[in-house]
């Protein structure tokens, strides 16, 4: 009978409120009160005919209260009502299983002893049913028996911190070595928590002699016959002596490059390059290694591997203008920013000569041409009759544009392969107003952001142009894949053309600077057009033959577990999207070979991810399908790479450990002290105190009770004769 009776006094306790406060200050109440009090008592000081004095204090509280809460109206009041409620607390059992866990102290696998000190701190716990139990590396994961293992993965405490933080956790145990290697750095930000975090760290916090390779920094891009240059940051711990190590760089078994390097005692930091010319192309994965030491405590920390792309050559750009103007110096800006563009500018003046006197044209090495506002009306026959000769021979590609001031009866030697089947006419300029991007346009070269809202919206509020000839007439060949409505018109922006071997483009208007610069307030979009010329360059270096089936990877290279994203476009003969096709993706390495399902959207395109689960070369192969025939296939090489600076530091990273600790108020405990948990490993009781905020003025009650006041003292008036 007690036990009822104290069960029913807590939920009376919860179900009044512990506080009340309002946002009208007390103060400010007892004056309208005052104010109420003094107008009432005035009302009914005399009434006639006279009344009993009972008679005028029902009278009297009533015209109070209807003046107070009128006058109080006004104040707009509120309430904030708070309660008190009783909540078991949320428990959660962190254990990392990043790839550093697999190093060994005394025999045992720091994996193996997380395993372990998890099994006995859930015996500490009354309720070891209730706890949550997660395990993480680069991501979060709920434990299951599938993740109940090591790892390939990196170890990123900031997901993991915004994990705990969304859960709405009261108490975290954290299981780890405390090395962190992926995301930004957890306290370079503050996090705000409410949850208790208690760290525990496993692994030995310092050890015998290491030597190891900390970063290595090199160009994305080399190219055949060229010597690239690689840079290579190493150092030493706990060394005792100065020690002579060979510094290699492979490519699988063959050496490419090696130096002798000499490391002193106590903590050595050095900077050396390896430098080495590539013979061949494609993706390389090359391995920087340093010698290990007799005794060494870490040896995975000697090697690092990079993936490098070897490319024929750097992409030789030209760029001619009739004048000098904005737009051609702003399209080179551009290009110069790329590593593997190399642009030179070609400007004439008024007499045809180029301004500034450049070095010869490289006429036998050029992959792209663009013509911006060109030829002009001095344009020498023999430099235009060497445009023409480079566009017929195939060996260059051409992007026109056409803003204000080419001279088209001067370009008669290559006007062959403009996409216009006629002379551009001058006209009075117009001023355009929407863009329409083209749908299915090869290699869909207008979707220029992998976000489709922030593609569409780039389209939507990019600058206008000004076009200052005629809508021209098409050749048969050309595709409008960008056009505009400049007044009650249809005018194509951007045009393609390719017939034998032959590929242009044109840009028609005057004005893409703005495209850039008048997207400054807006980070996200400005490098939109950046984008698109460049995307232009590259198709018109690229000189193979269309592909009916075109397999995108978001990257060439990843670590084992992150997600590589693909994508897959299926086109029919000519070259339009196929929305009705089927892809087929296999994914085949030394030790594999599987299907990959891939998810078709409404606009025909096929998205798949694929998770390397360990390091090797994958070749992932999209087969497109019609109506069960073939339509084509494609094919990207995909290396994926150890995870090398999981194992950096071999030892236990335990300040950072308690600096993680004192973020969420708890503390840091060695494996070896595991027994001072036992107490906080209970589960609690939390006192939680909600707050409910309720807008008096706007609530129909108030009304109502005050129609309610003023009605009953009209009744009550008019039976005591006063009205």
């Amino acid at each position: 009978l007690s036990l009822v009776k104290i069960k029913i006094r807590k939920q009376a306790m919860n179900f009044f409120p512990d506080l009340i406060r309002s946002n009208i200050p007390f103060i400010v109440l007892l004056l309208l009160g005052t104010v109420a009090f003094v107008a009432a008592w005035r009302l009914y000081r005399q009434t006639v005919p006279a009344i009993s004095n009972p008679k005028k204090y029902v009278l009297g509280g009533l015209r109070l209260m209807v003046v107070f809460l009128v006058i109080l109206l006004f104040f707009m009041p509120r309430l904030f009502v708070i309660f008190q409620t009783e909540k078991k607390e949320r428990t959660a059992v962190f254990i990392d299983n990043s790839l550093s866990m697999k190093m060994a102290d005394e025999g045992l696998s720091r994996w193996q002893r997380a395993e372990r000190i998890a099994s006995r701190l859930s015996s500490f716990s009354d309720e070891p049913e209730s706890w949550e139990r997660y395990v993480f590396n680069s991501d979060v994961r709920k434990a299951a028996a599938d993740s109940l293992r090591l790892s390939q993965g990196g170890t990123n405490f900031e997901k993991l911190l915004d994990f705990v933080k969304n859960k709405g956790l009261q108490k975290v145990f954290i299981i780890s070595d405390g090395n962190y290697t992926e995301g930004a750095y957890p306290f370079a930000a503050k996090h705000y928590l409410n949850t208790k975090i208690f760290t525990i760290g496993v692994g030995r916090e310092s050890g015998p002699g290491d030597v190891f390779i900390s970063d290595v920094q090199y160009p994305r891009f080399a190219y055949r016959g060229k010597e690239s240059k690689i840079r290579v940051e190493l150092g030493s711990s706990n060394v005792q002596a100065r020690q002579s190590l060979r510094l290699k760089l492979m490519h699988g078994g063959k050496l490419l490059s090696a130096k002798r390097v000499s490391l002193g005692q106590n903590n050595t930091r050095k900077k050396i390059y390896l430098n080495y010319t590539p013979q061949s192309r494609g993706l390389k994965r090359l391995t920087v290694r340093l010698d290990s030491l007799d005794d060494e405590s870490n040896t995975l920390n000697n090697a690092y591997s990079i993936i490098q792309e070897v490319l024929k050559s750097k992409i030789n750009i030209a760029l001619f203008s009739g004048q000098a103007g904005y737009e051609i110096k702003f399209i080179r800006f551009l290009l110069n920013r790329e590593n593997d563009f190399i642009s030179r500018l070609y400007v004439e003046d008024s007499r045809g000569k180029l301004i500034g006197r450049p070095k010869a044209i490289p006429w036998d090495s050029l992959d792209v041409l663009i013509l911006q506002d060109y030829p002009g009306a001095h344009s020498p026959k023999d430099r235009l009759n060497k445009i023409s000769s480079l566009l017929r021979s195939g060996k260059a590609g051409a992007l026109f544009y056409f803003g204000k001031t080419p001279v088209p009866a001067a370009a008669e030697a290559f006007s062959d392969f403009w996409p216009f089947a006629s002379r551009p006419v001058s006209a009075q300029p117009l001023l355009s107003q929407h863009y329409q991007p083209g749908k299915g346009a090869a290699f869909e070269i207008l979707n220029l952001f992998d976000d489709l809202a922030l593609n569409e919206r780039f389209w939507q509020i990019i600058p206008p142009l000004q076009f200052h000839f005629k809508a021209p007439r098409l050749k048969k060949e050309a595709r409008v894949l960008l056009e505009c409505n400049p007044g009650n018109a249809r005018y194509p922006v951007l045009i393609s053309r390719r017939k034998k071997g032959h590929r242009v483009y044109a840009l028609l208007g005057r004005g893409f600077w703005k495209w850039h610069f008048l997207l400054q307030d807006e980070p996200e979009l400005q490098p939109g057009y950046n984008i698109l010329l460049k995307e232009i360059v590259r198709m018109l270096a690229n000189r193979s033959a269309l592909k009916r089936v075109a397999l995108e990877a978001e990257r060439k290279s990843a670590h084992p577990g992150e997600a590589v994203h693909l994508k897959v476009n299926l086109y029919d003969a000519e070259f339009q999207k196929i929305k009705d096709g089927e892809v087929v993706l296999q994914v085949r390495s030394k030790q594999e070979k599987f299907e990959l399902p891939a998810e078709r959207d409404s606009s025909g395109r096929f998205e798949a991810v694929f998770i390397p689960a360990q390091a090797g070369r994958y070749v992932i192969q999209s087969g497109g399908y019609r109506n069960g025939d073939l339509v084509g296939l494609d094919s990207v090489a995909l290396e994926v790479i150890p995870l090398e600076k999981e194992f950096l530091h071999s030892g236990q990273n335990s300040a950072f450990l308690k600096r993680l600790a004192a973020l969420g108020n708890g503390f840091y405990v060695p494996q070896a002290e595991l027994d001072s948990l036992r107490k906080v490993a209970k589960t609690e009781i939390r006192k939680i105190y909600k707050e409910k905020d309720i807008e008096l003025w706007y609530q129909p009650s108030l009304l109502l009770l005050i129609i309610v006041i003023i009605s009953l003292e009209w009744l009550l008036r008019k039976r005591w004769g006063l009205v």
